[in-house]
């Protein structure tokens, strides 16, 4: 699906944490946890919810692993 603007933006957040992940799994959880940042700029102050997904359950847990400084499963 082609995205424009702030729907982009937003879609752009939520792959990077999905790569934050990806880098966590290659055993680089200091990079995973640092793409935390750039997704919660992405994200911005979006909706909380795109389609299904839940933007705020994203952008509260991106904030408490980076207080924690890891990464944790969740359900969005």
């Amino acid at each position: 699906k082609q995205c424009f603007g702030r729907e982009k933006e937003l879609v752009q957040g939520i792959i990077l944490v999905a790569v934050a992940y990806a880098h966590a799994q290659e055993n680089e959880l200091s990079i995973g946890v640092a793409m935390l940042t750039r997704a919660l700029e992405k994200l911005g102050t979006s909706p909380s919810m795109y389609h299904s997904i839940d933007v705020e359950r994203i952008r509260s847990k991106s904030i408490e692993m980076q207080k924690i400084n890891d990464l944790v499963l969740f359900e969005i």
